[in-house]
C-alpha cells in the first residue's frame, strides 16, 4: 500500500511538472519575452527537446511525454532527445553530436535539475548552459530554457518556490551574449 501510494504520489508530481512546463511553453510562444519574438517553424521543421529525464518522460508513457505531445499538438518533428540523470556536464558534451544529428529549427533546454540534486556548484551550471546556449547560437538555432522549480515533498503546484534553479534568468541576463536577439524576462 505505501509503494503504490508513493508511486501515485510520484505520477501526480509528474503529470504537474508537465502541466508546468505546457503552461510555460504556451505563455513563452504566445507572448514572448520582448522583441525579437521566436519565428515560428515551417512546416516540417524540427525542434530538439534535449534534457534530462523530465524530457525523457520518466514516470510517463513514452507518448505521454512532452515531446510527444507538442509534436502530436504542433504538427513538427519533435526529437526526444532526454536522458535521465543526466547533469549538465555530460549534457554539454552531447549537445554538439545531437545538433549534427538533428538540424533542428530550435531548441529547448532543461537540464540543470541532477547538477542540483547532486550538489554541483551554480558557476559550474551556469558555465555548462551559457556554453550549451552559444553553441546553438553559434548555429543560429535559436534556445528556449526551461527551468526547473524546486522539488519539495510538501508543497502543490501553486505553490512552488523558485530558488536557485530560477538562476536561469540572471543566467540569461548577465552570461550570454545576445547578438541581434534582445531577450529580457
Amino acid at each position: 500500500m505505501i509503494k503504490s501510494n508513493k508511486v501515485l504520489h510520484i505520477r501526480v508530481l509528474h503529470i504537474r511538472l508537465l502541466q508546468f512546463i505546457a503552461a510555460a511553453l504556451t505563455t513563452l510562444l504566445l507572448s514572448g519575452c520582448s522583441e525579437p519574438k521566436l519565428e515560428p517553424i515551417k512546416y516540417g521543421g524540427t525542434i530538439l527537446a534535449f534534457g534530462d529525464s523530465l524530457t525523457f518522460g520518466v514516470g510517463t508513457a513514452q507518448t505521454h511525454s512532452y515531446p510527444a505531445v507538442l509534436a502530436e499538438l504542433s504538427g513538427l518533428n519533435v526529437i526526444n532527445a532526454g536522458i535521465s540523470g543526466e547533469t549538465t556536464e555530460s549534457g554539454l558534451k552531447r549537445l554538439p553530436l545531437e545538433l549534427d544529428r538533428t538540424a533542428p529549427d530550435l531548441i529547448i533546454l532543461i537540464e540543470g535539475g541532477n547538477d542540483i540534486l547532486q550538489n554541483k556548484s551554480e558557476f559550474s551550471i551556469k558555465s555548462n548552459l551559457r556554453k550549451m546556449i552559444e553553441l546553438a547560437q553559434s548555429r543560429d538555432i535559436p534556445v528556449v530554457v526551461i527551468g526547473v522549480p524546486q522539488k519539495r515533498l510538501f508543497s502543490d503546484s501553486a505553490k512552488y518556490k523558485f530558488n536557485r534553479m530560477y538562476m536561469y534568468t540572471s543566467i540569461l541576463k548577465a552570461t550570454v551574449k545576445w547578438p541581434n536577439r534582445s531577450m529580457s524576462c
